[in-house]
């Protein structure tokens, strides 16, 4: 959405799985999604400022419950059911 007008810029979305977290990289504006259900592999979905996908992140073994970018979105960390939490390049997708 965008903050000033409150209409909607663009829209995420997986795949036959729900979303269940989103994050923003406050330096690039980068969007990360992540979700899947119980007993699915987690994915996270990488847009670009402007909704552009720019990869998916497959690395969990269950789905995704935590995701975050670190202060200067270098780095993307996310959480899952598989009691794992894992560290990630956001400009490669490399764990």
């Amino acid at each position: 959405f965008d903050s000033l007008t409150g209409s909607r810029r663009w829209e995420a979305a997986g795949d036959e799985y729900p979303l269940n977290r989103i994050t923003v990289d406050r330096v690039s504006g980068r969007v990360a999604a992540a979700g899947g259900t119980p007993g699915t592999n987690g994915k996270i979905f990488l847009y670009a400022s402007e909704g552009q996908l720019e990869r998916t992140i497959v690395g969990h073994e269950d789905s995704i419950y935590g995701l975050d970018f670190n202060p200067t979105g270098e780095l993307l960390v996310s959480s899952s059911y598989d009691k794992l939490l894992k560290l990630w390049n956001p400009s490669t997708g490399e764990e």
